[in-house]
């Protein structure tokens, strides 16, 4: 089992980069890969955490030493995705911090109309907002 959540915490990240690619053709699949990066967090942790606690039960002979190799499979796959998912979700932000910030660069000088709005001063007086 510790085996089978570790090379899920690895094969989430990857798959959800998969899905950031065809996020570009259909957007909503967006949701998926963030869910899976979510995914890949989570049992990469379980993966770690508990492989560790098997490992010290081995070492303390209450497991039987013939476990240990595929313990210690979970336990580095679970580090290792633990770290891609948290790799990618760092990317995933980025990506729509950077988004954000061309949508609203791009957004602030054109109209509804699609011209651009020449800017007008305002002053804060006594009346509130004047144009």
């Amino acid at each position: 089992m510790l085996t089978t959540f570790g090379i899920l915490s690895i094969a989430t990240p990857i798959l959800a980069f998969v899905l950031s690619l065809v996020a570009f053709l259909f957007p909503w699949v967006s949701l998926f890969g963030w869910m899976l990066v979510i995914v890949g967090i989570a049992t990469g942790i379980l993966a770690w955490l508990m492989a560790s606690a098997d490992l010290k039960r081995i070492r303390a002979g209450e497991i039987a030493p013939a476990a240990q190799r595929g313990t210690k499979l979970g336990y580095i796959c679970g580090i290792i995705g633990a770290s891609l998912s948290a790799l990618s979700l760092m990317c995933n932000c980025l990506a729509v911090i950077f988004a954000l910030g061309s949508w609203a660069g791009t957004t602030s000088n054109v109209s509804t109309s699609g011209k651009e709005r020449t800017s007008k001063s305002t002053s804060f007086g006594p009346g509130g907002l004047d144009p």
